[in-house]
């Protein structure tokens, strides 16, 4: 009688555990997208703000390049 297992008890069984594996799938799939989301939000680009006025190409260059990790060279 130890070895005694109800036929139905075994359905319910696997229905819990088909059920818990789909709630872990979709806590991974949902932990995955917005740890991604908030990666993507840290590689965006930089904003650069440049107020000049009739400035030469050397001042503009050096402006950009204080303001942003880019480095020119040019001739």
């Amino acid at each position: 009688m130890k070895f005694f297992k109800h036929p139905k008890m075994g359905v319910r069984d696997s229905y819990w555990l088909l059920k818990s594996i789909l709630i872990m799938k979709l806590t991974l799939i949902l932990l995955l997208f917005f740890n991604l989301h908030v990666i993507a939000d840290v590689h965006s680009q930089t904003k650069v703000t440049l107020n000049l006025k009739a400035a030469d190409f050397k001042k503009i260059i050096s402006s950009i390049e204080k303001q942003s990790i880019y480095h020119f060279i040019y001739s």
